[in-house]
């Protein structure tokens, strides 16, 4: 006979309304509290940021749940939740580090000036602290880069660390030079989040004023939910257009003459530049995302770094798209060959079930 499971989903601010049509066959959504950040976050050993996007009301209701089903296992993703599984649960757990938080950290902080620069490297070794701790207690850490996987290694066996490459559905519709604004770009992201805004402000800043030199009518789209009031400041309705969220992020990515993805820190797997890729969307990242993504410059994407680089390289794609086409209809056969969701079931179920 088959082996039954039952899968619980916990996720911050998921009303009974917004849990996903079709949920059954074992996987149960449960509503929850949405975050609710308090001023006091920012005193205390908990890093302020994480509190951000998980608050202890969150943490109770995880235990409350856990108290109630007794589940043989918990998963967590993200680092945010982890203060719900290190209490005394008794329960097996695992974890998915989307990056390495300790490393943005310490790039904020390296980066930081003035009276805020006390504060950021504070929230560096808070959050490098609990970041140790995590890896540490974790029955198995999983990462979604090989570089990840490897600042985990330093302080766990390596058999105790899953180095996940993330599954990517097929776009409905890929890129076509013919079809594309030709001097439209799009910049993705939860745009609330501090590495998004932190790269929307320099697209806007320090590329866009070198695109505009040569190409007045450039327009830069910056798409994603929950603009932060920096974001929408840097909107002038014309030429850097402040979107918002979109019912599709592919209707967008093929519109576009190309897809900017670059990152100020060294983050994680870029799930929006994997689904531009999976578009066959002409793709602009820099080393800081190119590296997690094992993307090859002048192969599947443009690896461009200075602001003069990716300025140049927008510019060409916009005045002649052809160039362009050879590499950007080699990303969905690169999504296909390397981002399998099939694999990563398998290689996450196996990871917790040992």
């Amino acid at each position: 006979m088959a082996q039954s499971h039952e899968v619980h989903v916990y996720a911050p601010g998921q009303e009974p309304s917004e849990i996903p049509a079709g949920a059954g066959a074992g996987i149960i959504f449960h509503g929850a509290s949405a975050p609710r950040p308090s001023s006091w976050r920012h005193f205390g050993l908990y890093p302020a940021a994480l509190r951000k996007d998980w608050s202890r009301l969150n943490t109770k209701e995880v235990w409350q749940l856990i108290s109630e089903l007794r589940p043989d296992r918990v998963h967590v993703e993200y680092i945010q939740p982890v203060e719900s599984v290190l209490g005394s649960t008794g329960v097996p757990w695992t974890v998915t580090l989307h990056d390495v938080t300790t490393r943005v950290f310490r790039q904020r902080a390296d980066r930081s000036r003035g009276l805020e620069r006390p504060y950021r490297w504070l929230e560096f070794l808070r959050v490098s602290a609990l970041e140790k701790k995590v890896v540490k207690k974790a029955k198995r850490v999983f990462t979604l880069s090989a570089r990840d996987a490897a600042w985990v290694a330093r302080f766990v066996p390596r058999n105790a660390v899953s180095h996940l490459k993330v599954g990517i559905d097929r776009a409905p519709k890929l890129w076509s030079a013919r079809d594309c604004e030709s001097t439209t770009f799009v910049f993705a992201g939860a745009m609330w989040r501090d590495a998004n805004i932190a790269a929307a402000s320099y697209l806007v800043h320090e590329v866009m004023p070198i695109v505009w030199e040569s190409l007045p009518s450039a327009v830069l789209r910056i798409v994603g939910s929950r603009p932060s009031a920096a974001v929408v400041a840097l909107g002038d309705d014309h030429r850097v257009q402040i979107v918002g969220e979109v019912p599709s992020i592919e209707d967008e990515y093929i519109k576009a003459a190309a897809v900017l993805s670059p990152s100020l820190v060294d983050a994680g797997v870029l799930l929006k530049a994997l689904r531009a890729l999976a578009c066959g969307s002409p793709l602009i990242v820099n080393d800081a995302a190119a590296v997690p993504l094992e993307v090859t410059d002048g192969v599947e994407c443009f690896v461009r770094n200075s602001p003069r680089e990716i300025a140049s390289q927008m510019i060409s794609i916009s005045e002649d798209s052809r160039t362009a086409e050879k590499v950007a209809a080699a990303g969905p056969g690169f999504i296909h060959n390397n981002f399998s969701w099939k694999r990563f079931e398998e290689d996450m179920a196996t990871g917790i079930d040992e």
